[in-house]
């Protein structure tokens, strides 16, 4: 008696079409995740800026701002989707912003970014 060896037609053509779906969803989502880690990066730098604590956040923003056009990011609103200030005594550096990408025909996908960075 012979058993089936290797992978069959429909096998192989289930295999093709899951990596093509996860390829084209890499090659849409993944400027997005860049950026975001591209930011998240920009923040952490700020906040081992030394002498930090005795700034005011709109220096601290100005701060962000400058590293973030050196960086090229364009779609990132530091007004709209930032916060920079004191919460109980610790300076806070966070965003929070959604992106909505086209995926194919009508469907489309959106992520949300968060980051926090706390300083005492």
């Amino acid at each position: 008696m012979r058993f089936q060896q290797g992978l069959s037609t429909i096998g192989l053509l289930y295999l093709v079409g899951t990596l093509a779906i996860f390829g084209a969803l890499g090659i849409k989502l993944g400027p997005e995740y860049i950026e975001y880690y591209q930011l998240r990066s920009i923040f952490n730098s700020v906040a081992n800026e030394p002498g930090l604590r005795e700034k005011d956040p709109a220096k601290i923003r100005d701060m962000i701002s400058k590293r973030i056009q050196v960086s090229g990011i364009y779609g990132f609103d530091l007004k709209k989707d930032a916060f920079i200030g004191e919460d109980d005594d610790i300076l806070v550096l966070e965003f929070q912003y959604s992106r909505k990408t086209q995926f194919v025909a009508n469907i489309a996908m959106e992520v949300t970014f968060e980051f926090t960075k706390e300083i005492e």
